[in-house]
């Protein structure tokens, strides 16, 4: 199966992620689809090959996802362009969209 790459914004995306997840994730980006930071739960990568990457021992807290939701910006094209990002490429769309 050929691996598609990254999207052009993987790097802002990734931005919104806390450090120790922007670390673990920047190790292997190649066919990266979604990235899932469940509430108490470990944070993972999921790939288009279908393995799974663990990104931390700890799991999610609700710091871990207020820190996410707030470096999403406050104007309405860059909320708009955070939030489709987020719900493509990882759940805290619902987080966000709480709030």
């Amino acid at each position: 199966m050929d691996l598609i790459a990254p999207a052009d914004d993987l790097e802002a995306f990734l931005a919104m992620l806390p450090p120790n997840i922007q670390d673990a994730i920047s190790k292997d980006t190649n066919g990266i689809y979604e990235i899932v930071m469940d509430l108490g739960r470990l944070p993972e990568a999921r790939y288009l090959d279908r393995h799974t990457m663990y990104l931390s021992d700890k799991p999610i807290t609700n710091d871990d996802l207020e820190a996410a939701v707030s470096r999403i910006g406050h104007s309405p094209a860059t909320t708009e362009r955070a939030l489709n990002a987020l719900c493509t490429a990882s759940r805290l769309c619902a987080t966000a969209a709480a709030k």
